[in-house]
């Protein structure tokens, strides 16, 4: 019986394994990381020969949205680009295990940009159906009402097979973070559901820990929705910071019907 063959087999390059960080130095956490992400690339070369050249190659494309990607390679790079798991150097790390070459992975950059301008000039409608769930905020660990409801764009996509959406979760508390630059804390989620890589990958190179306001026009599209059927309604508004927002969801837990009527 033949073997299966596993993605370890036969390969080019060595298996590369994005660094854990499991503590950082509070009065320089940037120019921490960015040492770090410098050894890993003193440590394997063939990966810093690879950076540099899909580096010098987004630079002839004269794209300002590739920006922080090249920042990235050339050692600026933000914090949150490096540690979190959903961060640009997990899909940089992710091209080069994959094989591809520079001219590849760049190739496979510009796909994800396409979708990214589609995602961020494209009109977003709620679905027909939401749940209300009790849950322990993970703000102020007080039981909240929690709302969850999917987000699904107003065209389809061209050049793509799979449609996308995302699913989004929020408590009756919401905190606008602007240092992450989307209106959530950590009772806010957001998830793209769709059967390809791409679309979350695009959310790493030009979302996320990158001020845009893609998700952020995406949750103010829900809220906004949300508060003219009279689904949420707003209590109180934190007067000294302006970013709380206290609501009332008075339907009940369990999943619920939008009415149509009321949708149109």
């Amino acid at each position: 019986m033949k073997k299966e063959q596993t993605i370890f087999e036969d390969r080019t390059r060595v298996w590369l394994h994005k660094p854990l960080i499991h503590s950082v130095p509070v009065s320089a956490v940037r120019i921490y990381l960015n040492q770090r992400l410098a050894k890993l690339r003193k440590e394997y070369s063939e990966f810093d020969s690879f950076l540099i050249e899909v580096g010098e190659l987004l630079k002839k494309e004269n794209n300002n949205d590739y920006l922080n990607i090249i920042r990235l390679i050339e050692g600026d790079a933000e914090s949150n680009w490096i540690s979190p798991s959903k961060s640009l150097l997990t899909v940089l790390i992710k091209l080069f295990n994959l094989c591809l070459s520079p001219k590849q992975a760049v190739n496979y950059i510009k796909e994800c940009y396409q979708l990214y301008c589609f995602m961020n000039t494209t009109t977003y409608r709620i679905d027909d159906e939401y749940e209300v769930s009790i849950r322990r905020s993970r703000w102020d660990s007080k039981p909240r009402k929690f709302i969850n409801i999917l987000v699904i764009p107003n065209q389809q996509i061209d050049n793509w097979d799979n449609y996308y959406w995302f699913n989004i979760t929020f408590s009756d508390l919401v905190i606008e973070d602007y240092v992450n630059d989307i209106v959530c804390q950590c009772d806010t989620t957001f998830e793209i559901r769709n059967g390809q890589e791409k679309f979350e990958d695009t959310l790493m190179l030009f979302v996320y820990y990158q001020y845009k306001d893609l998700l952020r026009n995406i949750f103010n599209t829900v809220i906004k929705r949300l508060k003219k059927l009279g689904i949420i309604k707003l209590v109180s508004k934190d007067k000294e910071y302006e970013s709380s927002y206290q609501y009332e969801i008075p339907a009940e837990v369990g999943r619920h019907e939008i009415i149509k009527e009321r949708h149109n």
